[in-house]
């Protein structure tokens, strides 16, 4: 077993902890770039996303790895849930409606849209801890998944994620909880995600389970 320091690792962990007790007690001092609410889901999970493509894109022979437009789409999706969800911009869309049906697009449409275009599962795959990607191969995520990444219920998913914030009085109770409105963007991001992984899977079947044309007509 390799027992070396992940300093990468240790680098995005502490970098958290940093971030998270500046927006505590410095939020008004803070550059644009960082959030006014500190999420450590997102912030933790497109930093090491990053971390574990980049590892994969080194890892990849040069004849496997995706080309460019793959690779800036799926770059580009990670940046923007980024962008609308751990920069100083969420807060706008706190206090601007329309800033904030923008965030909800690009969260739920925009962004998943191009990670789907990028499918860096192959690349991400050599980049996860072993230990992770053990976990994802498991019994009890593949059953989730072979539930969640049919078209139907990831269409249904996708639907309700999406809707059910648009209730006037759901709505304005997640805009007033921070709790809650972090949850409603982490529900929107996970539906649109699985939605358009479905749909926008480039694999033949039976590798996706589906054909083109089933998950079209779903």
């Amino acid at each position: 077993m390799d027992k070396r320091l992940d300093y990468p690792t240790i680098g995005i962990f502490a970098a958290a902890v940093i971030v998270d007790l500046a927006c505590r007690f410095l939020p008004a001092n803070l550059p644009y770039v960082f959030p006014f609410i500190f999420n450590a889901p997102v912030f933790l999970g497109t930093w090491f996303v990053m971390l574990w493509y980049f590892r994969g894109m080194a890892r990849t022979p040069l004849a496997e790895r995706p080309g460019r437009v793959r690779q800036w789409f799926f770059l580009g999706g990670l940046a923007l849930i980024y962008f609308v969800l751990q920069t100083r911009f969420e807060y706008l869309t706190q206090h601007m409606f329309f800033l904030n049906r923008l965030q909800a697009v690009s969260i739920g449409m925009v962004a998943p849209f191009g990670i789907a275009i990028g499918w860096m599962s192959e690349v991400l795959a050599r980049g996860i801890p072993p230990w992770l990607l053990a976990v994802c191969k498991g019994n009890v995520v593949r059953k989730v998944g072979h539930v969640l990444f049919h078209p139907l219920p990831a269409m249904a998913l996708f639907l309700v994620t999406s809707d059910i914030w648009l209730i006037p009085s759901v709505h304005f109770a997640a805009m007033i909880d921070p709790t809650l409105y972090a949850i409603m963007n982490l529900s929107c991001l996970f539906g649109g995600l699985v939605f358009w992984l479905v749909v926008l899977d480039p694999r033949p079947a039976p590798v996706s389970r589906f054909s083109f044309l089933a998950r079209a007509a779903a």
